[in-house]
C-alpha cells in the first residue's frame, strides 16, 4: 500500500519535497504576530468515530480508551462530559452506530509531581537519530506526552526509552523535548529534542515561524476554489475558543491570527484529497479551518460531517480524523542546515487517499 501511495504522489506531482514556492510563503499584509502556537498547551480530549457495529456507548468508549474503565466513562457520560454528532449525551446505554462521532473532554487535571516521564519501550516509527533530535512519524492514536488521563504510552515515554532516558529526559517535566504537538488522532512527523540545547533553538524556529509544516488530509467535500489566478485557497481566520462550547475552537471574531493554505490533489467529485499548508498552530487548526470553509476532515467526530463520516466508514473503514502531518522542514539546531523529512502516510489514510484519486487498484 506505501509504495502504491508514492506512485499515486508522484502522478499528482507532489513527492518530492519541493511546493511551489507559494505554498509556505506569507501572505503580505496578513503575517501572524509572532507569537507562541498554541499546539503544545491545548489540553488532550478524547475522540472517535464509530466504524463497526452498534454498541452501547460506555462499552465502546471503554474499548477505543482503555486507559479509562468502564465505569469511569459511565461517570464521565453522567456529568454530561461525552457528545456524541455533537449533542450531550446524558445515558450510558446509548447506542453508536456506524460514523458516529463521540467526543469527550480531558478528564479533570491530576497532580503532574516531581518525576521524570516514565521510560516505556513502545513501537516507535523513527524517521531521523540524530545526536541532538529525533523526527518520527507518530501514531494516530498515540499522545503526544502525558496530560490528564494519559500518563502512559504517551510518544514523550516512547522517546525517553529510545535515548535512554538521560539528558532532558531526566527532568521532572511532563514534556521533556516537546517542541510542538499533534493532535491524538492525527499521524505523522514530530520532532523531539534530545538535550536542552536543541530544545531551545527548536522552539526559537517555531517561534520565528521558520518551521515548514505540510499535512495531507482527506476531506468530506472539496473547498472553494481559489481567486483567480491562484494555486492555492488561503484561509486567513482568527481561531480562538468557541462562544458556547469551550471544549471546541472556532473562527472567532478576535481570535488568535491563524492562516491556512490548501491545495486540492484529487477529487472523486465528492470528496478529496488535499495538501495544506501551516504558517501558525492553533489548536485544532486545519480542522476548524477546514469546517469552517464547508470542507471538513473526514473522520473528524468534532468538526466533521456526520453523515459523510459514516459513508467514510463504511467505504475505508475511517474511525478517526483523516489527517497526517506530512513533511516537516527545519533548521538542524546544531550546523543550520536545513532537514527536511517526509512522513509516509498510514495505511488508512493511504487507502483512503486510493479510493478517493481513482486509483485503488
Amino acid at each position: 500500500m506505501e509504495l502504491r501511495l508514492v506512485r499515486l504522489l508522484v502522478l499528482l506531482g507532489v513527492a518530492a519535497f519541493s511546493p511551489p514556492p507559494a505554498t509556505f510563503a506569507r501572505v503580505a499584509g496578513s503575517r501572524p504576530r509572532a507569537s507562541a502556537d498554541d499546539d503544545v498547551d491545548a489540553p488532550e480530549s478524547y475522540e472517535a468515530v464509530c466504524a463497526g457495529p452498534p454498541a452501547r456507548l460506555d462499552a465502546f468508549l471503554a474499548a477505543q480508551f482503555p486507559e479509562r474503565t468502564r465505569r469511569e466513562w459511565a461517570e464521565a457520560i453522567g456529568g454530561g462530559a461525552v457528545r456524541v454528532n455533537g449533542a450531550v449525551a446524558t445515558r450510558k446505554s446509548a447506542s453508536v452506530a456506524a460514523g458516529d462521532g463521540v467526543a469527550a473532554d480531558a478528564f479533570a487535571a491530576e497532580p503532574a509531581g516531581d518525576k521524570p516521564v516514565e521510560a516505556e519501550d513502545l513501537p516507535l516509527d523513527v524517521l531521523v537519530d540524530d545526536a541532538s533530535f529525533l523526527v518520527v512519524n507518530k501514531a494516530a492514536g498515540m499522545v503526544t506526552h502525558p496530560a490528564p488521563g494519559a500518563r502512559r504510552g504517551t510518544l514523550a515515554n516512547a522517546v525517553a526509552h529510545r535515548c535512554g532516558g538521560g539528558g532532558v529526559f531526566a527532568e521532572a517535566t511532563p514534556r521533556p523535548g516537546i517542541v510542538h504537538r499533534l493532535d491524538r488522532y492525527t499521524s505523522g512527523a514530530i520532532v523531539v529534542a534530545r538535550n536542552a540545547r536543541a530544545t531551545r533553538r527548536l522552539q526559537a524556529q517555531f517561534k520565528a515561524r521558520t518551521v515548514a509544516k505540510l499535512y495531507l488530509a482527506v476531506l468530506a467535500r472539496p473547498p472553494p476554489p481559489p481567486p483567480d489566478g491562484a494555486d492555492e485557497l488561503v484561509i486567513d481566520a482568527p481561531i480562538g475558543r468557541h462562544p458556547a462550547r469551550r471544549e471546541k475552537m472556532a473562527v472567532v471574531p478576535g481570535g488568535r491570527p491563524a492562516v491556512s493554505r490548501v491545495r486540492v490533489l484529487a477529487s472523486d467529485g465528492r470528496r478529496c484529497v488535499a495538501q495544506v499548508a501551516i504558517d501558525t498552530g492553533r489548536t485544532h487548526q486545519i480542522r476548524v479551518h477546514l469546517a469552517h470553509v464547508g470542507s471538513p476532515v473526514l473522520g473528524d467526530p468534532v468538526y466533521g460531517d456526520a453523515q459523510a463520516n459514516a459513508r467514510a466508514a463504511a467505504a475505508f473503514a475511517a474511525n478517526r480524523t483523516l489527517l497526517h502531518a506530512w513533511r516537516l522542514a527545519f533548521d538542524h539546531p546544531d550546523s543550520g542546515a536545513r532537514v527536511e523529512v517526509t512522513a509516509p502516510p498510514p495505511p488508512d489514510l493511504a487507502r483512503a487517499t486510493a479510493v478517493v484519486a481513482g486509483r485503488d487498484g
